[in-house]
């Protein structure tokens, strides 16, 4: 998913070394090939997106769009399988799919 490694950006300390006080990294956030393959890409991306401890505004609007084409992928299973009005169920079934039969824990921020 990444598609560089880290950049940091460094500033010089009182001490006259240089520290690291900010980095990003670049991903790919485009849809997969199948809804499937876009709700995994979706979860990886939002997991990246707010895996550090305070994320930035641009971090944030990665996870929003990241949810964004999840809640799409959802809606192109549930129409492909008849179950427009029943998209949680289309949901489950694509998870199970892609996870098998024991879905990941969802995502949490432990120092929330």
């Amino acid at each position: 998913m990444a598609t560089s490694g880290a950049r940091y950006s460094f500033q010089r300390g009182p001490d006259g070394v240089n520290y690291a006080v900010g980095g990003e990294v670049s991903l790919d956030v485009s849809p997969g090939r199948t809804p499937e393959e876009t709700l995994l890409r979706a979860r990886q991306i939002s997991a990246a997106a707010l895996a550090p401890a305070e994320p930035s505004g641009q971090d944030l609007a990665v996870a929003a769009r990241a949810a964004q084409m999840a809640r799409q992928a959802e809606a192109e299973l549930a129409a492909a399988t008849g179950d427009a009005d029943s998209g949680d169920d289309a949901r489950s079934r694509a998870l199970l799919r892609i996870y098998g039969e024991s879905p990941p824990a969802p995502l949490t921020d432990e120092y929330a």
